[in-house]
This record gives C-alpha cells, sequence and structure tokens, in this order.
C-alpha cells in the first residue's frame, strides 16, 4: 500500500486535490496495545477501532490519519467554517476593505 493515496474529487468540484497520509503508519501502531510479541500483520484492527463508538476512547486510532484537501467555496461559507473550527486553515484569501 502507498503511503499517500489520491482521492477522488467530489462530483459538483467542492472538494479537490484530496491526498490521505497515515493509513499504514496508523494500521500497525493501533495494534501495539494488544501486542503479544508476535508478528504484526495487516488485519482489521483499525476498521473494529474507528468503527467505535464516538468519544468512547477506541476511535483515537483515526487520529493518526491526516487527509489534506482544497475547497472551493464561497465567502459565507469560510465564515462559518471558521466560527465552528471543523478544522485547520492553512491558506486562504482575505478580503480588503
Amino acid at each position: 500500500m502507498k503511503d499517500i493515496i489520491q482521492l477522488p474529487d467530489s462530483d459538483y468540484g467542492l472538494i479537490t486535490n484530496a491526498e490521505l497520509f497515515g493509513m499504514n503508519r496508523t494500521n500497525k501502531t493501533c495494534q501495539y496495545p494488544m501486542n503479544t510479541g508476535e508478528v504484526i500483520k495487516e488485519s482489521d484492527r483499525l476498521y473494529k477501532l474507528g468503527s467505535a463508538k464516538q468519544g468512547s476512547g477506541h476511535d483515537c486510532a483515526l487520529k493518526g490519519i491526516i487527509i489534506r484537501y482544497d475547497i472551493n467555496a464561497p465567502a459565507y461559507f469560510w465564515q462559518q467554517w471558521q466560527r465552528y473550527h471543523f478544522s485547520d486553515i492553512v491558506s486562504s484569501i482575505g478580503l480588503v476593505y
């Protein structure tokens, strides 16, 4: 499996250039707490942990997966995005008053 996975653009072009990082490493490291000394192999543990109830503590393995993307949206969208802090904004275009 590759380290960087290219994700398809959304149907209407709202989300473009999406890349997923860290899936392989997260799949390996999420197995450490239950490791009994045997060789760690591919498993469905990450899927099980990711499907756990939100806030239960078992879903923290998903923090190791990073998704970067471009969002093409109007100004009013960004006001709400920043207000409710859905994610960090790396670059943006400012308004000239």
